[in-house]
């Protein structure tokens, strides 16, 4: 079944302590608890710009940016919304796309028991790690390979969501 969920709303469908991270098959030696992807610097945008149409300016085109002050990158991406709305709007949606994609350069992963498997992508988990210190992840994809559920997660904060820019 296909779950649409608002990023703004997540909330978290499970606690997993420390030592339930590292899960590994019968015989195999234990995995890191919460291994680290990152992706490359070079290739997160160094700005997002959104063009829309401005219905206080006769349905004009137009255009409002975001950009990171400190960067190796020059991807400058460019978004075209179809749709007639504000400045404010444009400029929140550029920032949240922004920080979103500079937020996804961190990502875990995890490997717990089956205990996990109702969970799914989209779901929020709240995760100790390091030891002593919870914080919510979201799942952007898990694999239940039958003995083990392996979770790839994203840090699941809610606010980058709830932006407040004020256009041009």
């Amino acid at each position: 079944a296909i779950k649409f969920k608002k990023y703004k709303d997540i909330v978290s469908v499970a606690s997993i302590s420390y030592d339930e991270l590292g899960q590994a098959e019968a015989g195999a030696e234990a995995a890191d608890a919460m291994p680290l992807n990152r992706s490359q610097e070079v290739d997160l945008p160094r700005s997002v710009s959104v063009s829309y149409i401005d219905p206080s300016h006769d349905y004009q085109t137009a255009s409002e940016k975001e950009s990171r002050q400190i960067t190796e990158s020059n991807e400058d991406m460019i978004v075209e919304l179809p749709l007639a709305t504000t400045s404010d709007h444009a400029k929140r949606v550029a920032q949240t796309i922004l920080f979103d994609r500079w937020r996804a350069q961190n990502t875990r992963s995890c490997k717990v028991s089956r205990k996990y498997a109702f969970a799914s992508s989209g779901d929020g988990i709240t995760v100790e790690y390091p030891r002593g210190a919870w914080k919510l992840w979201r799942i952007t994809s898990m694999t239940d390979t039958g003995a083990l559920c392996e979770f790839n997660v994203e840090p699941g904060d809610a606010e980058l969501y709830t932006q407040t820019a004020v256009g041009a």
